[in-house]
């Protein structure tokens, strides 16, 4: 034993090794590179690309075009806040659309802790004003004295939003806020709706995604608007989550997540409605030659013999 750890700390064996080693580490290299599929790094089943290939299409991204829900998919409906509080329908009637039932819900002046709610009784019925589609989806203006807000009608939703974070009902000793999604009870979503909404939902988180990459692309290198642009999706997640932590059963169902993800993709559709097409020229109208003037006719030319008029003698 004593003779064999001698030998292996001779200089002479240690070169050897070492010289082995090196005749022996290209050959497992070049065995490596020799296999199927790796040369020029291509996969098995792909040609190897070529270096003048264009990387990426030339024709400019269209947005995914999505049908924005009507008046009809809330008419009727008996709608809560957040799923489970309050109450909210609208009917239409010889005015237009009409707020026929309205119950907000809140928490006391007196005692903050306490649960209230206040029944709007209007002398006049309340018509909701149509102000078009800034959004991407239908609004209504609704005068509530002392609580006006705005709805943005979704799919068996209204997305409400309001200028003023709470309103106080002295009388009522109620501070309410509208202000959030009112849509069907939690507990009242079937399972075969719960089925259909988380496709829903995936559908229109990938229509959001899609068009928020087409927006990014026509802002170009406008620092300024694509700064803007990344800044609002960047905020949409946690203003989803806020809108909708409260909403019932919303983790059975995900119910509002579906309905605020749709607005948000309809909202991101709305701005590409006034922007002009820079991608292609503009075509201006021939403009139209005048018909030309008729030629006048030629006198006839007198035949040898006959008489001349008065006129001409």
């Amino acid at each position: 034993m004593m003779r064999f750890a001698k030998t292996m700390f001779e200089p002479g064996l240690w070169g050897k090794l070492a010289t082995l080693a090196l005749l022996l580490g290209p050959v497992g290299a070049q065995a490596q590179m020799m296999l199927p599929g790796a040369m020029n790094g291509a996969a098995p089943d792909q040609p190897p690309r070529t270096s003048g290939a264009p990387t990426e299409s030339k024709t400019p991204a269209k947005p995914i075009s999505v049908k924005p829900p009507g008046e009809d998919a809330i008419l009727g409906r008996l709608l809560s806040f957040d799923g489970a509080k309050g109450s909210m329908q609208f009917d239409r009637s010889a005015r237009g659309v009409t707020l026929t039932k309205l119950t907000l819900p809140g928490e006391r002046l007196s005692k903050p802790s306490e649960a209230c709610q206040v029944d709007i009784v209007a002398e006049q019925p309340i018509v909701a004003a149509d102000l078009g589609r800034p959004a991407g989806a239908l609004r209504w203006s609704v005068a509530v004295e002392a609580c006006p807000f705005t709805v943005d009608v979704l799919d068996g939703a209204a997305l409400v939003s309001s200028a003023q974070p709470t309103c106080d009902f002295v009388a009522a000793d109620c501070r309410v806020s509208p202000i959030g999604l009112w849509g069907p009870s939690g507990d009242a979503i079937s399972p075969q709706r719960i089925k259909d909404l988380e496709h829903e939902r995936v559908r229109a988180e990938t229509t959001m995604r899609a068009n928020f990459r087409v927006l990014l692309h026509r802002a170009g290198k406008d620092r300024a608007a694509v700064k803007a642009i990344a800044g609002e999706q960047a905020a949409f997640s946690s203003q989803r989550e806020m809108t909708c932590r409260d909403y019932a059963r919303e983790s059975v169902h995900g119910f509002c997540s579906a309905q605020i993800t749709e607005a948000r993709s309809l909202a991101i559709l709305a701005k590409f409605a006034d922007e002009a097409p820079t991608d292609m020229p503009k075509k201006h109208a021939a403009a139209k030659k005048p018909p030309p003037h008729p030629k006048a006719a030629k006198a006839p030319e007198p035949v040898p013999g006959a008489a001349l008029p008065a006129s001409q003698q």
